[in-house]
């Protein structure tokens, strides 16, 4: 831990956690570059995102959770606070999507395991997804 580090291995002066597994040969010193894995955890965080690796899961894996048909229509474009936004080509593929969106959710907590509260869709403006 640097010695900026709190109790907790928080360095209090970013406000990001240490990487663990830090022994006396890889010590961080204050003004050492932050690995970019740690740095986008921090950044996550600070726009209340869901984490990395949430988000990550969510847009890695769409294809998969809806399929490849409904994934040449339908984009995730954000997930925040539980809510997905999702981005449809055409209306009809939103009046579509809606219906689907209770089984999306559900293949998302089993196959991802990220909890999805709601999805919201909206329509493209005139550009394609793809």
């Amino acid at each position: 831990m640097s010695d900026v580090d709190g109790p907790s291995g928080r360095n209090e002066l970013s406000g990001i956690d240490e990487p663990s597994g830090m022994d006396e040969h890889s010590q961080r010193f204050p003004g050492d570059p932050l690995p970019l894995s740690a740095a986008l955890d921090g950044v996550m965080r600070s726009l209340r995102g869901p984490g990395r690796a949430a988000a990550r899961g969510v847009f890695g894996a769409w294809d998969d959770v809806v399929g490849e048909a409904i994934a040449a229509h339908v984009q995730p474009v954000r997930l925040a606070d539980g809510v997905l936004v999702v981005e449809v080509d055409e209306p009809a593929w939103a009046t579509q999507f809606r219906f689907l969106a209770d089984g999306v959710r559900e293949r998302l907590a089993a196959d991802v395991g990220v909890i999805v509260e709601r999805i919201d869709v909206r329509v493209a403006g005139g550009r394609g997804l793809r």
